[in-house]
């Protein structure tokens, strides 16, 4: 590259600037690398829901199958002591209770706090008129 002495005169008079503004940028970007970042990244904050998102995929359908399962267990226990109950209702009054099961749910000695509702289907318990067993 050939310069005119009028080039070179007007280079070398901004020539004593370079130094500062180079050093000034140096301290901009040295300061920029000391400042503590005060937020997350996007990247991260995907990340997190993603671990998130995997974790309740494996937690939810276990609860919810737990939950039935912990349903029809207690169903089961029910039914035996409806059942016990009117076993002993038989043999203390010769006869069998209701089919809706409504005269032993009166009696307190039986069932202080009444006759539960089935736990799956909320529905009430009765009994079947041939075997005088609750029907499922």
């Amino acid at each position: 590259m050939n310069f005119t002495p009028a080039e070179i005169d007007s280079i070398d008079s901004i020539r004593h600037l370079i130094p500062p503004i180079a050093s000034k940028v140096g301290h901009i970007m040295q300061r920029a690398r000391n400042v503590k970042r005060s937020g997350f990244s996007l990247l991260e904050l995907l990340a997190v829901v993603t671990i998130l998102a995997v974790i309740a995929a494996v937690v939810v359908p276990r609860i919810s199958s737990s939950k039935l399962a912990a349903q029809q267990e207690v169903n089961k226990q029910n039914i035996a002591e409806i059942n016990a109950a009117v076993e002993r209702w038989y043999f203390e009054k010769g006869s069998y209770p209701q089919l809706n099961l409504s005269d032993i749910a009166a009696d307190i000695q039986y069932f202080p706090e009444g006759i539960p509702q089935n736990p799956v289907d909320n529905s009430s318990y009765q009994l079947d008129a041939t075997t005088h067993r609750v029907i499922k």
